[in-house]
This record gives C-alpha cells, structure tokens and sequence, in this order.
C-alpha cells in the first residue's frame, strides 16, 4: 500500500485510559488516580517541524457514509460545528503559531459535504474509504482536492473501521488521519461513530483532534513530515498522553467552543509550543 522509501508515523486518536465523567468509560468504571508521588516521569514535550508540507487554508469537505446519516441530524451538526469552528477564528489563529517552511497557516472553510445513502461494509478498511473519497469525487458529489483539502469522512454505527496499520475502531482509536499520495492525492481523517458517548454530538471532540493534525502534519509519513515529537506525536496526541498519565485533568484536556450563534461544541485541546500547555482556542 505504501511505498517502500516512506513509514506511516503514530497518527491515530487513540482511546485513552480515561474520560471525561459525562462520557462512558469504555472498561466500566473510571480509572483511579495515581497515588500521591507517584506522578509519571515523561519527557519535555520536544514538538518540532520536519520540513514537510503544512495546510495554509484548510477546505474540509465531509462525506457521511451510510443510510442511516439521512435520517439523523448529526450531520447537519457536524457541518455547523466547521463552520462555526472557522467563523468563530481562534482554533485557526491557535494552529498559526505552527506556520513554517514557507506555509502561512490561516482560515478555514466548509468547501462541501455529501451523504451516500450505500452503506459500507461492517468492517470497513482504510483502502476501502480512500476509494469512496475518489468515487464520490468523480461523481461530482465532492470537491476535487488541492493542497487545502481535508476530506472528513464519517462512517455509521455499528461499523468497524481498519486502517492502514491494521488496527481497528473497536479496539484502538476512535479517529484517525492519513493521506492518499499520487497525482490526484489528498488528506483525509475519519471519524468512526462511538456509540460508547452518552451525547454522541461530542464526537467534535474527535474532529478537532484530526483537524488540528491534518493542518500541521498532513502527510504523516518519516520522509514528509510536519509539526512531531518523537515520544508523544502529533500536535493532538501530546494532551492526550499527559492525560492518560495524569499529568493533566480534564480542564487541561477539553474545552468548548460557544458560537456566536447559541450552538456549543466540544473540542480537544492540541499542544501549544507557545503557550507550553494545551490550548483549543486562542484569545482574541
């Protein structure tokens, strides 16, 4: 699948060892504190840009694969959710500070969105969603991609999603990002559908995690690289390892974003070099 001269870095969004009290914890039962002095040794976070191409003016386009998305109005929230997300400015203006190699990181916009009424298959491979991006793209259904685009593609329930490495939605990530090189190439991340959360809107929080990665680290491969550390990875998986180590809570892990039009949105909190912590939104 993968040419022999590149190596797919750690790019997923894992499940974490805990979440947040209002979420299901996957093993039942939330996991107890450390105890005192017991606190984890980690390196310093050492996130720094390996020279490869960054996303200056991001174009999500998303494609909710199945039947059942034209009968849920999840869709139509996860649209607002980008669109907010670029009106509203700071996640982008957060994400600029990582602008390097001659890329200037900037806005966003929602650039377009389809449902396939086909459902995919029960187990669903990283092979098979690239080929649906393509078909879905040819038919005219999607934008063609240039070097802002980000494909979004989120499958429906009870489907397990593979991807290129061989792991699985059921046991190792809820989401992850990749790219599809060649002439016609492009990013993608997708959202597989947790039905583990109480409130399945906060999936966002996934989202957010894949879109700050796509932006910084859009081909997260050894010999095009963006913005990585070696020991915790991308930009999104810096917070979530001091999380599962407890080296942060959850105040330092989530955030939301309260648009300007009453809707609110639960967003990951990604590294910020800047700031030296974890930060969603920027100030104003």
């Amino acid at each position: 699948m993968f040419s022999n001269d590149t190596q797919r870095r750690s790019h997923a969004s894992r499940r974490p060892l805990r979440r947040w009290l209002f979420l299901i914890p996957v093993i039942g039962a939330m996991l107890c504190p450390p105890p005192a002095g017991a606190a984890p040794r980690l390196p310093a976070v050492h996130l720094v840009y390996d020279g490869g191409p960054l996303i200056e003016q991001v174009k999500v386009a998303t494609l909710f694969w199945g039947a059942s998305w034209k009968s849920s109005s999840l869709g139509g929230y996860f649209n607002s959710f980008f669109r907010d997300l670029f009106a509203d400015g700071r996640f982008m203006k957060n994400l600029a500070q990582y602008s390097a190699g001659g890329y200037t990181i900037g806005g966003g916009s929602l650039a377009g969105t389809d449902t396939d009424t086909q459902n995919p298959p029960a187990k669903v491979s990283d092979a098979q969603i690239q080929a649906e991006i393509r078909a879905q793209v040819a038919a005219g259904h999607l934008p063609k991609p240039d070097d802002n685009t980000v494909y979004f593609v989120f499958t429906p329930p009870n489907v397990v999603v593979y991807d290129g490495s061989g792991g699985n939605s059921a046991r190792n990530f809820y989401s992850y990002h990749d790219y599809r090189f060649g002439s016609d190439g492009f990013a993608y991340a997708v959202i597989a559908y947790d039905n583990t959360l109480r409130d399945l809107h906060d999936m966002t929080q996934y989202a957010s995690h894949e879109l700050a990665e796509a932006i910084t680290d859009p081909q997260p491969y050894d010999t095009t690289g963006g913005w990585y550390d070696d020991y915790y990875g991308e930009v999104a998986d810096i917070p979530v390892t001091l999380y599962e180590n407890y080296v942060i809570d959850d105040p330092d892990l989530f955030d939301e974003l309260d648009a300007s039009n009453g809707n609110n949105y639960l967003l990951q909190k990604v590294w910020s070099n800047r700031d030296k912590a974890p930060v969603a939104l920027a100030a104003r």
